[in-house]
C-alpha cells in the first residue's frame, strides 16, 4: 500500500497550505483536547514502536482517525485532523513527524480526508506543523523508493 502522504489528495493540500504562525497553534492539553491525555496505554492498540519506550497507539472508535504517542504509559503526542501536538519534554527527536508518517501508513486512504475539507482551499499550518508534514512525506517518499514498490515521486 502506498501511504497516504502520496496522494494526489495531500500534494494538493500541501500546495494549498496557509502557513502562518498566527493561526490556531494546536496544543493537546486545551480542554477540547485534554481528555486524550488521559487515555490507558493499551499494547493491542500499538501501529509503531520506537526506541526510548516509544508507543504510537491508534485510538478505536473516536469520530476522525486518531493516533497517541505513549512514552512508556503517558501519553506525549496527539494527531488527529492534521494537527500534530508533542509534550515540548519530547519535542525535538522526529516524533511529529513519526506520528504523521504512521497514522497516513496505518490508515491509509482515510489518513486525510475529511468531508468538511476541501484539500484546495488552502487549510492553515503553524510553520512547524507544515514543516512536520513535509518531513513525513519526504519519510515516505524514501520508504517507497526503498521499498522499489511504485513510482518515485
Amino acid at each position: 500500500m502506498t501511504s497516504a502522504l502520496l496522494t494526489d489528495h495531500f500534494q494538493t493540500i500541501m500546495e494549498n497550505a496557509q502557513i502562518n504562525d498566527l493561526l490556531y497553534d494546536f496544543d493537546a492539553t486545551e480542554d477540547s483536547h485534554s481528555f486524550y491525555l488521559e487515555s490507558e496505554f493499551n499494547r493491542n492498540d500499538v501501529i509503531w514502536s520506537g526506541a526510548g519506550g516509544y508507543n504510537l497507539c491508534a485510538v478505536p472508535g473516536d469520530d476522525a482517525p486518531t493516533v497517541l504517542l505513549f512514552h512508556d504509559s503517558r501519553v506525549v503526542g496527539l494527531y488527529r485532523d492534521m494537527m500534530a501536538w508533542v509534550d515540548p519534554r519530547h519535542r525535538g527527536k522526529g516524533l511529529g513527524a513519526t506520528m504523521i508518517v504512521e497514522f497516513a501508513e496505518y490508515f491509509g486512504e482515510h489518513a486525510f480526508r475529511n468531508e468538511e475539507d476541501d484539500p484546495s482551499a488552502g487549510l492553515g499550518f503553524t510553520i512547524a506543523g507544515f514543516a512536520a508534514h513535509r518531513v513525513a512525506r519526504t519519510i515516505a517518499t524514501e520508504r517507497l523508493e526503498v521499498s522499489g514498490c511504485g513510482p518515485k515521486i
